[in-house]
């Protein structure tokens, strides 16, 4: 959460500092804006994540459990703010977001945001949102990304080249980007230690995984990150992981924020919510994905019959391509019905949880700093 607002605060810095200095200081007022929708699409973005994470982002409009909200740099006099509401959160992001669009530049390399990018995040906030008329905005969006987006953004047919390239890869529209290659270890850290030695999966998803031809690209061997423990285990996500920080050093460990194979399942996914009855026309979208793959060659999805069958096919996909690169898998596992029930409850059956849990509870400190009162999130208290 931490790390999020200190986001917001720079964003929010850039957008004051860039709006007070006047049109004639800069080459043009469309080099302003594109100065501004840089800003305005990372504030966005962080406030997105910040909902997904610590907001009803699963609630109607006028639930109160939305943002934390500052527009403006972070000082003494303006920390003590209110919660607004979830519907009021939503559109703010939607504002940002829609700002970016309208001035960013179309995608050149994952290590700069785009039109692309943005155009991406404001379709998946529609779709994790789902309120009436979402989806079809949602898929106008994907849709316009295919239709619109340059050239070189496009699959990667060889999938180990798209790890190995990280942020080079044109495969991915937008990645975390570590500089000249040298002592990015500390940056891998956290991939390490909990790709290694916390590596339990579901039943299910695993068994998904490991009949994936994609397995053999995405896991495998890999040597402990310390440097005292020369032992090796298999099984783990080497698509991040890659050689660890021994044997990998400087790897290059980025992160996969969104890339092309999404906007296949993203759309598979809002045919098959638009037009039930469709159920080749979706299917379609994920073959198309499955077959642009040289190596490995990913067979077509065949017998599928019923519109379950179909969602479950949809949300098995999310699951084996792109498990622990973003936060995807995740939030089609609490939007995806199995059974009648959304995919989650299948996956954890001995967990008891409610809606409630859809999210993390406030952090504690920011409660306590506030003079004012801030109502934690319902059943996390």
């Amino acid at each position: 959460m931490e790390v999020m607002y200190d986001v917001v605060n720079a964003s929010n810095v850039a957008i004051t500092g860039v709006s007070n200095l006047a049109d004639n200081f800069y080459p043009s007022v469309d080099a302003k804006n594109a100065l501004l929708a840089e800003a305005r699409f990372f504030r966005g973005y962080a406030y997105l994540h910040l909902m997904w994470g610590f907001t009803h982002w699963f609630s109607t409009a006028d639930s109160p459990y939305g943002l934390l909200y500052r527009d403006m740099p972070s000082e003494l006099s303006n920390l003590m703010v209110e919660r607004i509401s979830v519907g009021d959160s939503y559109q703010k992001v939607i504002d940002d977001l829609e700002f970016a669009i309208s001035y960013l530049a179309d995608y050149d390399n994952p290590r700069h945001v785009s039109k692309q990018f943005a155009q991406a995040m404001l379709a998946k906030l529609y779709l994790y949102r789902g309120w009436d008329g979402d989806y079809a905005k949602s898929l106008d969006l994907v849709n316009t990304i295919f239709k619109d987006a340059p050239a070189k953004f496009k699959m990667e047919p060889v999938l180990a080249d798209l790890y190995e390239n990280a942020w080079d890869s044109n495969e991915l529209l937008f990645g975390r980007y570590l500089g000249d290659g040298s002592g990015f270890s500390w940056s891998e850290f956290t991939y390490s230690y909990g790709l290694y030695y916390n590596k339990e999966f579901g039943e299910i998803t695993h068994e998904w995984i490991k009949e994936d031809p994609r397995y053999a690209v995405t896991f495998g061997e890999a040597r402990s990150p310390e440097t005292w423990q020369e032992e090796r285990k298999d099984d783990i996500p080497v698509k991040l992981y890659h050689r660890g920080r021994v044997e990998g050093l400087n790897d290059k460990y980025t992160s996969y924020n969104f890339r092309y194979a999404e906007l296949y399942i993203m759309k598979a996914e809002l045919l098959a919510l638009t037009n039930p009855s469709d159920i080749s026309g979706a299917l379609a979208e994920l073959n198309k994905m499955r077959a642009t793959y040289t190596d490995p060659v990913l067979p077509a999805i065949t017998g599928v019959s019923t519109h379950e069958q179909l969602m479950d096919e949809i949300f098995k996909e999310y699951v084996v391509t792109l498990i622990m690169e973003n936060e995807s898998p995740w939030f089609a596992a609490v939007r995806i019905e199995h059974e009648g029930r959304p995919w989650i409850y299948t996956l954890k059956p001995d967990v008891n949880f409610s809606t409630n849990q859809y999210c993390w509870p406030i952090p504690d400190d920011e409660i306590k700093a506030h003079s004012n009162k801030i109502d934690q999130n319902p059943g996390l208290e």
